[in-house]
């Protein structure tokens, strides 16, 4: 059996790339669901994350991906794996009682601040409670750009509430103080140094990530000039 999986993926390997997508990679996800059955949790997550980049709206994938991740203890990964998910597909329960379980289980290792807003006993008894409860404690653990991408894996089907609407006013004004501090830095750095190509791209990427891509090209743009 793992002789004939070996032939099986190094073939697939040699497919035209054009075949691949056609057919979606569906034996890296078949061989994905088997490692992870079979305790090969690293391998499951190589060969899902070749079919997730083919089908990036297969709720399976990303649940498949998420449980391996769960094995190996990386929660963070996890949650947001299972997440996407159970986005993708809502009336899936078992993907969100999985996920419940693996934010416990990732709300639990948070180090930080003991005060949160939810105590575990509240926590255990509400799904809604559960997924904001992990954001509250992110936000008390400074987490803010995981916090932010929780938030909008959970838009879907938590926009309306107040809590969510809440968290994310808190969430957003956070993020930007933190952007704000971070640019300033950077920015005061380049100054001084308008040639150091570390700063340039941390500060290239710091406006990427926040979508402000003409001032990313205008910093790349201009650290060209001095090369």
């Amino acid at each position: 059996m793992k002789k004939y999986s070996k032939i099986i993926l190094l073939s697939l390997l040699f497919i035209p790339l054009q075949l691949q997508a056609q057919y979606g990679f569906v034996e890296f996800k078949r061989y994905g669901e088997i490692y992870l059955k079979e305790g090969r949790y690293q391998e499951a997550i190589n060969l899902l994350n070749f079919y997730i980049s083919a089908n990036p709206k297969s709720a399976d994938g990303y649940y498949l991906r998420g449980l391996s991740y769960e094995q190996i203890k990386q929660y963070n990964h996890s949650v947001m794996d299972l997440s996407q998910a159970e986005s993708l597909n809502s009336d899936d329960q078992d993907i969100g009682n999985d996920l419940d379980r693996v934010v416990r289980k990732l709300y639990e290792g948070l180090s930080g601040n003991n005060k949160t807003i939810l105590n575990d006993s509240i926590v255990n008894t509400d799904r809604e409670l559960i997924r904001f409860g992990l954001i509250d404690k992110l936000i008390l653990a400074k987490q803010y750009e995981y916090s932010y991408s929780l938030l909008r894996l959970f838009l879907r089907n938590y926009s309306d509430t107040d809590k969510y609407k809440e968290l994310n006013l808190i969430v957003n004004e956070l993020r930007d103080s933190v952007y704000n501090n971070e640019v300033n830095q950077l920015t005061e750095l380049l100054k001084s140094d308008p040639a150091n190509k570390e700063t340039v791209l941390q500060l290239a990427s710091l406006y990427s990530d926040h979508n402000v891509l003409d001032s990313a090209i205008e910093v790349l743009w201009e650290y060209l000039q001095t090369v």
